[in-house]
């Protein structure tokens, strides 16, 4: 590295949870046998190191291939990547092979005391005053932490550990490639390298805040400018690059799921509201403008980048249940939006046949809750006051009848199938 490439240094680091320093294991001995070991010879070890490599998209690293080449052998002389990664990505590898079964990882899944002491080695290397982190190796370290921490159901390490990488994030947001006003000029002073890592950790940050809330209703708080700077960002690039993509379809679900909460909170007679019609209106079309980057970005992939094509058509369907729930609050009310809500369901039925069920175990849980918002058939109802309210006094003046206050075209061609104008909806 260049010294015009130099980062500051983050000079403080979080203390450890004091619960994970406790036990009967000597801290200090197996502080010394990380340095000293050679851990390549450990067939566990490697053979969790590239567990972790072969999921590393799903935790939004974008390694370079000398980086990934050091995690494979367990390089920790911190020529080609900081030491910490090696215990790190074992640590991660543990927690992904603990999903899947042994027969297919190599690793027992079992094995709760080999986890235990790559997550000490972890901690004690954050917790030494002489490994300084840079601002980017601190933000992966971190964001890798949280989500470890919530595959195993710990929410307030999930919480402190993503907090921590967001906070940092916005502190360096210069250095890191990450400052919006300045985000297409190359950063002559960052490696391209270095600035791509960055900015897909900025993305799994607001992935992981995202489907935190879809998946298990728990809103991670982070400062909110991590959201804004990301859609800034993602606003100035191509917003189907895998990260980005994840991200960005996860945040359209949320947002969705929100408003359609905003709807249910609502007292029976309130008249509601040109305001709130405004915001599903702009968020329908932003889901639409989405899925047409989605498909534009499908039908240029070679036949041989079918991992993308994978991702792309994941993020195709967590879309379409993002334009699905928007729905959910008007079908059952009015003929027009039960058959656009129906269409949508068709839409993902028609991406899905695609799909082996290998393709979908691949996927994370938030393909799940799509995929049962999108199956879920909404039948007439009876008209609530609410409903009566909204549509004489909002849509009807501003629209028209029996139009709704956004647009919704085909989605069919996600598939590669020609769009029927007929059935444009």
């Amino acid at each position: 590295m260049s010294n015009a490439e130099v980062i500051p240094p983050v000079t403080s680091l979080p203390t450890p949870p004091q619960s994970e320093l406790k036990g009967e294991i000597d801290l200090s001995s197996l502080y010394a046998k990380f340095h000293f070991c050679i851990p390549e010879t450990d067939l566990t070890a490697l053979r969790s190191r590239n567990l972790f490599l072969e999921y590393s998209w799903d935790y939004g690293l974008e390694f370079s291939p000398a980086k990934r080449a050091a995690i494979t052998r367990g390089d920790t002389s911190g020529v080609d990547i900081h030491p910490i990664f090696i215990p790190l990505s074992e640590l991660m590898g543990y927690a992904v092979a603990s999903e899947l079964e042994s027969e297919e990882t190599g690793i027992p899944q079992d094995a709760t005391q080999d986890e235990l002491k790559q997550r000490l080695r972890v901690l004690l290397l954050l917790d030494s005053t002489s490994e300084i982190l840079d601002p980017l190796n601190y933000v992966q370290v971190h964001k890798l932490l949280a989500q470890y921490y919530a595959q195993r159901d710990d929410f307030q390490g999930f919480t402190t550990y993503l907090a921590s990488a967001a906070d940092v994030t916005l502190d360096h947001e210069a250095v890191l490639g990450l400052d919006d006003s300045r985000v297409l000029d190359g950063f002559p002073h960052l490696s391209c390298e270095r600035a791509e890592e960055a900015r897909s950790a900025l993305a799994h940050m607001v992935y992981l805040v995202m489907a935190s809330s879809v998946v298990i209703k728990f809103r991670v708080y982070i400062h909110p400018m991590i959201v804004t700077k990301f859609s800034r960002i993602a606003a100035k690039r191509q917003q189907t690059e895998t990260n980005f993509a994840r991200a960005t379809c996860a945040l359209l679900l949320a947002q969705s799921q929100e408003l359609v909460a905003e709807w249910n909170r609502q007292e029976p007679a309130t008249v509601f509201g040109f305001e709130w019609s405004a915001r599903c209106r702009e968020l329908a079309n932003n889901i639409q403008d989405y899925l047409h980057d989605l498909n534009t970005a499908l039908m240029r992939l070679s036949p041989s980048d079918q991992s993308h094509a994978l991702t792309l058509k994941g993020c195709a369907i967590v879309s379409l249940s993002a334009l699905a729930e928007l729905h959910t609050p008007f079908a059952p009310f009015h003929a027009v939006p039960r058959q656009k809500h129906r269409n949508i369901i068709n839409a993902v039925a028609s991406i899905t046949r695609t799909l082996t069920p290998a393709n979908l175990s691949s996927f994370d849980c938030i393909l799940e809750v799509s995929l049962d918002i999108t199956s879920r058939e909404i039948s007439q109802q009876s008209p609530t006051m609410q409903w009566t309210m909204y549509f004489e006094n909002i849509v009807v003046p501003a629209h028209g009848p029996p139009q709704l206050p956004w647009r919704i075209t085909n989605c069919a061609s996600i598939e590669g199938e020609e769009e029927d104008p007929a059935s444009s909806y």
